[in-house]
């Protein structure tokens, strides 16, 4: 019969422990990663869903309207009286405000680009900007913005 000494029971004492804080390690990992997906997801899905609020407010705007509105100026600062309302006039005659472009896309066509019109939309204060508090790049033909010449073919 052998008998254990203390000596002998002691060296396990340290694998035990050493696997247990690897457990923890990786339970903890995994908790860490978990929330790390969920801060990074979170605002993306949320964009996805203003996306779609821009969309339906858009087509409520062209039904309304039977055009769609002109873009808002990017260079307008929160709390001007413009910041995020479309601008007086985007047809072919009408002038290229600060904060837009107006770009040649052939054919004797034309495209403004400038901010989301999110107050005209009625898209609220924020509206504009993503979760990530950039604004929303809007563009249109001239033709979309002039009622007598809109066409869902466009």
């Amino acid at each position: 019969m052998r008998f254990r000494t203390k000596s002998s029971r002691s060296g396990f004492l340290l694998p035990a422990m050493a696997g247990l804080l690897l457990a923890l390690g990786s339970a903890a990992t995994v908790v860490v990663v978990q929330k790390e997906n969920l801060t990074f997801w979170q605002p993306k899905t949320e964009s996805t869903q203003d996306l779609s609020s821009i969309r339906s407010a858009l087509i409520a705007y062209q039904r309304d309207n039977h055009r769609l509105p002109c873009v808002a100026s990017r260079s307008a600062l929160p709390g001007a009286t413009n910041y995020g309302t479309e601008l007086a006039d985007c047809s072919a005659t009408g002038p290229v405000a600060a904060g837009t472009v107006r770009v040649n896309i052939g054919g004797g066509n034309f495209m403004r680009l400038g901010a989301l019109p999110h107050v005209t939309l009625k898209l609220g204060a924020t509206g504009g900007e993503d979760r990530w508090a950039r604004r929303f790049t809007y563009a249109l033909t001239e033709k979309l913005a002039d009622p007598y010449q809109f066409s869902t073919n466009q």
